[in-house]
């Protein structure tokens, strides 16, 4: 089975998401299955993971820990699952896409934390968790 992580953050870059990410990987790929990670690269090096491929993708637009990827959409397919790490603004949309138009097999969402926020961005937070 192959298997794609997608994670808004990844070794070496240190926060909570991309190292749940980095651990659920280790553990998918001790079972025997191909995983594949993509992230965005955010300059800060590359990690080498044992039995994983990641691929740190350039950006076309980030802001923070946010980045869109247009480029996943192409590269989700062929994939039997499709995990995506959220919250993952810029990745989720590209993923929810893909999914619509049936790049995507199945797709697993592991949800890690609201994203809050006040006035306008705090009504954009709820809205994109709702509707993505």
């Amino acid at each position: 089975m192959k298997i794609a992580i997608i994670t808004s953050t990844f070794p070496p870059y240190q926060a909570g998401i991309g190292n749940v990410a980095y651990h659920n990987a280790l553990a998918v790929a001790q079972l025997g299955y191909q995983v594949t990670v993509f992230t965005p690269n955010y300059q800060r090096g590359q990690i080498e993971a044992p039995n994983i491929k990641v691929y740190y993708l350039n950006p076309l637009l980030k802001f923070g820990n946010s980045a869109f990827l247009p480029r996943l959409f192409n590269l989700l397919q062929g994939f039997d699952l499709v995990h995506l790490h959220y919250p993952a603004f810029g990745l989720a949309e590209v993923v929810w896409l893909a999914k619509l138009f049936k790049r995507v097999k199945k797709l697993v969402v592991h949800y890690h934390h609201d994203v809050v926020g006040h006035g306008s961005l705090g009504s954009f937070f709820k809205l994109h968790t709702k509707k993505i």
